[in-house]
């Protein structure tokens, strides 16, 4: 229900100020510049550890598969034996969730058809596979495990319950890349509307799909948090096999995940530095893929050492309340615009 009207309040937004920005921008043309740097900054934030987040789920499922072969080896040969055991920071150092992120924005840096098409690759990967996990999930569901419990299992609380729903919420980030990409559509009225309707509707019935699916297939203290479908085939007799399309399906949508984190940071960034609140620098494009190079170098940079060093559990958390943030930001910009007139705003 919350990223339903949130997805309504972007698209209210968006008609009305068709620029690149999104949340920046909005926040720019309704609360003022002091307002529209702290919400810039802290969406560039939420990208880059959302980012970081996806760059360890794309590895975890890559090392599941493998046996955990990767992490162990990471362990073995550059911690010489011994984990990390300290705040903040993960186990070992996630090479692979590095690497991805890279990749990730060497795509971007390609220009937008690249990732365009890239994207819907993967996303026409992801439905099949989840098609498929749905559909065994479904022959060989035990119902009695969503009403096992009743509302919540014993000993989950309130505060339990509270945060795993911003976890949740936190998980249809990426709607605002249609509002990000204004400028770059030839009827804004029309697109953006389709555009973010279309994503807010898909995005609500596969995650709706994917939670039923694994629920009815294990015990909810099964499943694992960064490869639970992996985990709960590998549960199952006759069907571990399902974990290996599983992992590959996993890996398109966490890829096409990082590919629009990666789309996002870089235009947060770009039209902040274009107004003047951060260096000009960063607002510079490639004049063959009109895209900020610099930017997005910046932005990937950052994400990639937190994805290297940074738990997972801390960079969910940070990134929730970032989107929380932002959604705040952002319900406040549609109640201004639909009661005050629209004056002259940078970027528009």
């Amino acid at each position: 229900m919350l990223a339903s009207l949130s997805g309504l309040c972007y698209i209210e937004c968006a008609l009305q100020l068709p620029g690149t920005g999104a949340s920046y921008l909005y926040a720019y043309a309704t609360l003022g510049e002091m307002i529209a740097f702290l919400t810039g900054w802290s969406s560039v934030a939420a990208r880059i550890v959302a980012l970081a987040s996806i760059g360890q789920v794309w590895s975890a499922y890559l090392d599941d598969a493998l046996g955990g072969s990767i992490g162990n080896a990471t362990v073995q040969f550059v911690l010489g034996g011994q984990e990390w055991n300290a705040p903040l920071l993960g186990t070992h150092p996630d090479f692979i969730a590095g690497l991805l992120i890279l990749v990730s924005g060497g795509i971007i840096s390609l220009g937008t058809n690249v990732f365009s098409k890239a994207n819907n690759l993967f996303m026409i990967t992801t439905l099949l596979t989840l098609m498929l996990v749905f559909i065994v999930a479904m022959i060989h569901a035990d119902f009695s495990l969503v009403t096992e419990h009743g509302f919540a299992p014993r000993g989950v609380g309130f505060d339990e319950i509270v945060g795993s729903a911003i976890n949740a919420y936190a998980g249809y980030a990426g709607i605002e890349s249609i509002a990000l990409a204004a400028e770059e559509a030839k009827d804004q009225s029309k697109d953006l509307l389709i555009g973010l309707l279309s994503a807010l509707g898909i995005s609500i019935l596969v995650y709706m799909t994917g939670v039923l699916s694994v629920t009815v297939l294990t015990e909810y203290s099964n499943i694992d948090l960064k490869t639970p479908f992996e985990a709960a085939f590998n549960d199952l007799d006759g069907l571990r096999w399902m974990k290996y399309i599983v992992a590959v399906g996993a890996l398109c949508s966490i890829t096409g995940g990082a590919l629009n984190m990666s789309y996002a940071m870089t235009r947060f960034i770009y039209p902040m530095s274009r107004d003047g609140l951060l260096p000009s620098v960063l607002s510079r494009t490639n004049e063959r893929t009109k895209t900020p190079l610099l930017a997005n170098l910046l932005g990937t940079c950052i994400s990639v050492v937190f994805a290297v060093l940074i738990d997972i559990k801390i960079l969910i958390q940070t990134g929730s309340m970032l989107y929380t943030l932002e959604t705040v930001i952002i319900i406040f910009a549609v109640t201004i615009l639909r009661y005050r007139p629209l004056t002259g705003v940078a970027g528009t």
